[in-house]
This record gives C-alpha cells, sequence and structure tokens, in this order.
C-alpha cells in the first residue's frame, strides 16, 4: 500500500502545484549508473539525429508562429528565434497589431516539406515549403480589414546550435524561378 500512496503523491503533487498558477520547475532526474554489465548511457540530445533535431525546432518554430498569430503572444516565438531578425520585426508587428486592439485571423502555416540544403558557418539551412491559408487581419481597433489569400510559398530557414538546441537564426522567402 505504501508505494501506491507514493506514485499517488507523485502524480498529484504536479497537477495540484499547477492549479497555483505559479510555474512548476521539474526535478532533474538522477544520472543513469553504469555497471560492468549495461550498455553505456547516451544524453537523449544525442540520441535525436542532428538531422531531426533541426527539422523538430524548424516545426516548433511554425507552431509557435502559428500561436503568435492567433493569439498575439509573442514570447514562444521570439524564443526560438532570440538573434534572427526578421522573426523579430514579426514578432513585433504581430504585438503592435493585438495591443492597437486589432487581431488576425489565419490558420497558419501548415509545413509541406523540408529538408537540408546546405551547411552555413556554425548552422544549417533547411528549405521549408509551407501551404499558407488565407489571412485576415486589422492593425488597430476599428481599423479596414486587409487579407492575403494564402498559397504555397519555400523559405530558407538557417538554424543555429546552442545550449538550449537549434535556434532560427535567419528566414527567408525564396523567390520561385
Amino acid at each position: 500500500m505504501f508505494d501506491r500512496r507514493v506514485v499517488l503523491v507523485r502524480l498529484l503533487v504536479p497537477l495540484l502545484a499547477g492549479c497555483t498558477g505559479d510555474p512548476v520547475k521539474p526535478a532533474p532526474l538522477p544520472s543513469p549508473t553504469v555497471t560492468e554489465s549495461s550498455p553505456t548511457v547516451s544524453p537523449t540530445a544525442e540520441a535525436t539525429p542532428p538531422e531531426a533535431a533541426r527539422q523538430s525546432a524548424v516545426r516548433a518554430w511554425v507552431a509557435a508562429y502559428n500561436q503568435m498569430q492567433a493569439d498575439g503572444q509573442t514570447d514562444a516565438f521570439r524564443a526560438l528565434g532570440t538573434t534572427c531578425a526578421p522573426c523579430t520585426r514579426v514578432a513585433d508587428r504581430v504585438e503592435k497589431i493585438y495591443g492597437d486592439g486589432g487581431y488576425v485571423h489565419t490558420d497558419g502555416w501548415r509545413i509541406g516539406s523540408l529538408r537540408r540544403t546546405r551547411e552555413a558557418g556554425a548552422g544549417f539551412v533547411e528549405e521549408m515549403k509551407v501551404d499558407s491559408s488565407p489571412t485576415e487581419y486589422v492593425e488597430a481597433k476599428s481599423g479596414q480589414v486587409k487579407t492575403f489569400p494564402g498559397g504555397v510559398t519555400t523559405y530558407w530557414v538557417t538554424l543555429s546550435k546552442s545550449p538550449e538546441g537549434w535556434l532560427v537564426q535567419d528566414y527567408i522567402e525564396v523567390q520561385a524561378p
């Protein structure tokens, strides 16, 4: 019975702590121990192939981009591109639109394809084709409704490695030939 109570407490405490509104920091996991008969344990970051980790970072960045457009909250998007000048400009614009009482209505970007194109200094460039949903937005309260038709666009997304993982350093739209 003691074991069941311990398991129950371990499951309920994080849930109850979440009700306070205070952020909960997870306790660090114990370090794995290696014995002569056990295999070497490698960290999770090393277990993920670099290409998969980069593509995961791009997918997280697109998800944060879409969420930012939906709710005007830019922190998550900014955190995934801390040195990305175009990211900052887009986040500033979205913040201004929502701050001035405007809105953005869109289903956002859907990634159609993602592939590494080349190395760029200490980072990599991923070619990303996105299907952008039609967008309706108003820049300020009582402002004129503006629209974008949406469509397929190709971007080059430059990623760099940081202690936190892969971050977007830059992105540019690639013009079709």
